[in-house]
């Protein structure tokens, strides 16, 4: 399987809470690992607001955004910028024209998942723990795995 991660899937990675068990099992045994740029910025941003609302402590932020740090040389990773040319955009607007409910990263997370999966030529697995965005990705024809929160 290629697994393409959504922010709050690729989280669980790093925090010891529910469903983490099975998001490490899927980016283990997946073939690839694919995230956009946007996902780590995303991801930097969630082990902060944890940390500020009290959720995990600090040295857990801390240790989770070293961790990242760590992994993201051995991670597939797309620009954002990537998606603001050409049948890429025209890709981006049309799947905004028809999940209009989704917000803004999650049509890019959509678009990202899309855009790869015609580069390989492949299935891609949208990885998330949105509903909303799982089903999206089912209707362009991503397959997608939702994990428990």
């Amino acid at each position: 399987m290629i697994a393409y991660w959504d922010t709050s899937a690729f989280v669980l990675l790093y925090l010891a809470v529910p469903g983490k068990p099975d998001a490490e099992f899927i980016f283990q045994t997946a073939e690839l690992n694919l995230i956009s740029k946007l996902t780590v910025l995303e991801a930097y941003r969630a082990f902060a607001f944890l940390a500020g609302r009290g959720q995990i402590s600090r040295m857990d932020a801390r240790r989770a955004i070293e961790r990242l740090r760590r992994d993201l040389p051995r991670l597939s990773a797309r620009s954002v910028d990537g998606i603001l040319q050409g049948t890429t955009l025209e890709k981006y607007i049309s799947l905004l024209e028809r999940h209009w409910r989704l917000g803004t990263n999650d049509v890019l997370h959509l678009t990202s998942a899309a855009s790869w999966k015609n580069e390989f030529k492949r299935d891609i697995t949208l990885v998330t723990r949105d509903t909303q965005l799982a089903a999206a990705a089912r209707r362009e024809r991503l397959k997608a795995e939702v994990l428990s929160s």
